[in-house]
């Protein structure tokens, strides 16, 4: 088995496409993993994990979102990640109690809002649940940094 492939990318001074090796004239970009994802963010703040795909989006050269989908997994392992990036980028997680509490009966998604979260130098992170269909792994997390225009 071959290793992931590693993004790393450096938006702490820009969220230029230049930064994310944009790679033609789409206004949205995937790498489909797994794909291990090193972002740096404004003030040093870093993600660094391995997630399942990358989805960008611009507006001109400038990116204006990026969307970490983590794999499928169990409601348990899903609250643990939540938990974990919300304390890590400072997002509240009142929006998200529902779904993580009543799943798998709810297939509807839940996401944080910009009120949710602490802006990172422009980038406004949030968190998304929505349900992968499966039984057996019914939680997809999305962790979303927003640059506003």
């Amino acid at each position: 088995m071959t290793a992931p492939l590693t993004l790393v990318w450096d938006l702490s001074r820009d969220h230029t496409i230049a930064r994310v090796d944009w790679p033609d004239d789409l206004t949205a970009h995937s790498v489909d993993g797994p794909v291990r994802a090193v972002i740096t963010l404004p003030g040093g703040r870093t993600f660094d994990d391995q997630v399942a795909r990358v989805l960008c989006r611009r507006d001109a050269d400038t990116l204006t979102g990026l969307d970490l989908f983590f794999p499928p997994e169990s409601a348990a392992d899903a609250r643990q990640r939540v938990t974990r990036l919300a304390r890590q980028w400072d997002i509240q997680t009142g929006r998200l109690d529902t779904w993580l509490t009543n799943q798998p009966n709810i297939k509807a998604p839940a996401t944080t809002t910009a009120l949710d979260a602490t802006p990172i130098g422009g980038a406004l992170p949030s968190i998304e649940l929505v349900s992968s269909f499966d039984e057996a792994l019914p939680a997809i997390v999305t962790l979303t940094f927003t640059w506003p225009h």
